[in-house]
């Protein structure tokens, strides 16, 4: 009842008065008062107010509408019982009015107590964020690792954007409200609502923006800032319209149904605090058996080797392992927070060194711990289990190589900052001397609690005792160890190296896990292997075979070797003696970037013209690593795991 003719009859003064306004707002008439209505008789009883009254056809002003035989036109009514208050009423409606030239031929039609068209836009608008706008955010949220979650997140955002503008548009025209004629609380509903209607719109260009920078993005910097503005104006949209609902419904006065949406509310908060709570604390790792209803990819079973997964990623599947979990992220790479590019690259890697913040997947970015929600998330991406290496042997049935107790018994510094760690278990023993090379190039999780904080990282499988191979080089052949070492790199500040330091009990290991170098047996061919500091302890269990004659003739390996410094170095000599004794199997290239004369570590002869402690060659001419001046091939300087080939070993 806004910007339009409104006619008022008012018991005043003992006499009943009509009166003839403009109305400037839904609940109350205005100042101007006009003298075109003739009153013929008027009366009031106990409950009702009457008065017949006439009006000319036509008036000659713009604010009066015409009023032939024929005209229909919308009509409301209000009745207050409150003395000089007119925004309270007691009963109020809508209807249609048709005028013809009788009684008879007019006619009136009652459409509801407020108009259709505004109840529909409740509905509407009830139905879009109570439904499909809380729908968009469980998905996303709460199903993230599905293939289909951001295609309902997508939809229903999409659905709710365009209808929620079509209608709070529609409401606007067709009321053809003035905002300086809006009273206080209907003001606020109105003005709240195009608000957000506005602001969806940015919403919907935001999610765009973002689903095309998590799938095709390069820089997570830019993900996480889309990402987070994308949340927060989310979080900003959904609570104002709640509420603006309930104040909808309050205005137009339908209590039923604003106690309906009372009671969505609260189903509503017991939903997401449901959610929540499975989500963050849900964290027992388990195959997910609701993939067996073909829903994702079937269980493949718990004894597999990671030479037959990785096969079968090598024919498409894009499949990671976690320990000795395999994990399904086909559905979840498109809504991975980082970017798609991150899982992408991770394709046939153990992951645990990226959830954990050991390392990252994009160099450019710091290692990231991820949270315990995210974590749970495995549970949904888990299709199987991969059988640990036969490195270690229990004491008892009932032991587990997911969980081993370990004592520390001795530590030693190989190198600077570089020591080995010693450790005895009750439950285990190490096998001497496994068969076959599936095992080498794996590693151990260490699990640590560090000052209240839960640490996981993870150091490589090292079977060879260094100690004794020296022993073999000298012509000595000492009993080997039955300890388990770790080879480990103690930094500043790094958490879990400091607590081995000054560890004065066990910690928990998990494994052997991890593809390793991925060799079921030695290839016939070249071989190239590269390792910088501990990154070359991968490698020593299989140079340690080369050196007992393991290898066949037609296994050629050539090992890139770097160390920041002599100091930093180890078991140059035992890798310069594999090389003499089988110098067809190992080719040795060694760089150290601050050369000392007073060192003599020399893999093979150094080329003309060549500083002394640079990178060692030549090598076949076609094999020679760029540091050493070959113009005809270019050695990669890091290996990206499982691209083409699933081991650290590239080979040609």
């Amino acid at each position: 009842m806004t910007n339009t003719n409104m006619v008022v009859l008012i018991y005043m003064d003992g006499k009943v008065q009509v009166w003839d306004t403009w109305a400037v707002g839904h609940m109350q008439p205005g100042k101007v008062q006009h003298s075109i209505l003739t009153t013929q008789s008027s009366s009031k009883t106990s409950e009702h107010i009457y008065a017949k009254f006439s009006r000319p056809i036509k008036t000659g002003s713009t604010q009066h509408k015409s009023l032939e035989p024929g005209t229909t036109t919308g009509f409301c009514w209000a009745i207050s019982n409150i003395q000089g208050v007119f925004s309270q009423h007691s009963e109020y409606g809508q209807g249609i009015l048709t005028l013809g030239n009788t009684q008879a031929e007019s006619s009136w039609v009652t459409e509801s107590k407020f108009g259709y068209d505004q109840k529909n836009h409740g509905i509407y608008m009830t139905t879009l964020w109570l439904g499909l706008v809380q729908l968009a955010i469980i998905s996303i949220r709460y199903f993230k690792w599905t293939w289909y979650s951001y295609l309902v997140h997508g939809i229903s955002g999409v659905v709710v954007i365009a209808l929620t503008v079509y209608s709070a548009s529609f409401m606007y025209k067709k009321d053809e409200i003035s905002y300086e004629g809006l009273e206080g609380e209907v003001k606020f509903h109105s003005r709240m609502g195009l608000t957000i209607a506005g602001l969806s719109l940015s919403q919907g260009f935001l999610g765009v923006v973002l689903k095309t920078n998590l799938m095709f993005g390069k820089s997570l910097g830019v993900i996480r800032v889309i990402r987070r503005v994308h949340q927060l104006l989310g979080v900003s949209l959904c609570v104002p319209a709640l509420v603006n609902l309930g104040y909808g419904w309050n205005i137009y006065g339908d209590y039923a149904s604003l106690n309906l949406v009372y009671l969505f509310y609260g189903v509503l908060v017991a939903v997401y605090v449901l959610l929540e709570l499975r989500l963050r604390f849900r964290n027992k790792l388990k195959i997910n058996n609701f993939r067996k209803k073909g829903l994702g990819e079937p269980l493949l079973g718990e004894d597999l080797s990671h030479i037959e997964v990785l096969e079968k990623i090598l024919g498409g599947k894009k499949w990671v392992f976690l320990d000795h979990y395999i994990l399904d992220i086909s559905g979840f790479v498109q809504n991975h927070p980082g970017g798609a590019y991150m899982l992408q690259r991770s394709i046939g890697q153990d992951v645990g060194k990226y959830l954990n913040g050991c390392s990252s997947a994009d160099f450019q970015v710091n290692p990231y711990y991820h949270s315990q929600p995210a974590r749970n998330l495995i549970n949904h991406l888990v299709i199987g289990r991969v059988a640990f290496a036969p490195v270690l042997s229990p004491r008892n049935s009932t032991s587990s190589m997911a969980k081993m107790p370990w004592n520390l018994v001795k530590k030693t510094e190989i190198a600077k900052s570089t020591y080995c760690f010693e450790f005895t278990s009750p439950d285990w023993e190490v096998v001497q001397d496994p068969p076959g090379f599936e095992w080498m190039g794996k590693h151990f999780r260490v699990k640590a609690s560090v000052k209240g904080e839960t640490v996981r990282r993870y150091y490589s499988l090292v079977l060879t005792d260094l100690g004794v191979w020296k022993s073999e080089v000298e012509g000595s052949a000492p009993e080997p160890s039955s300890t388990l070492k770790l080879y480990v790199k103690v930094y500043d500040q790094g958490k879990m190296t400091n607590h081995l330091l000054g560890l004065k009990n066990k910690v928990w290991l998990r494994g052997p896990v991890g593809a390793g170098l991925a060799l079921e047996s030695l290839p016939s061919g070249v071989c190239l292997a590269f390792g910088a500091g501990t990154g070359l302890l991968p490698f020593l269990d299989l140079v340690y075979s080369v050196w007992r004659g393991k290898a066949h003739p037609g296994f050629e390996l050539h090992l890139y070797v770097t160390f920041r410094d002599y100091s930093d170095s180890f078991a140059l000599d035992l890798l310069q003696a594999t090389q003499k004794k089988h110098p067809n199997n190992l080719k040795l290239h060694l760089n150290i970037d601050k050369s000392d004369p007073s060192q003599k570590f020399s893999a093979q002869k150094q080329p003309s013209g060549q500083a002394e402690g640079q990178c060692t060659g030549p090598g076949p001419a076609d094999l020679q690593d760029s540091t050493c001046g070959s113009k005809e091939y270019s050695a990669p300087k890091t290996f990206p795991q499982a691209s083409f080939t699933y081991s650290n070993l590239l080979e040609y």
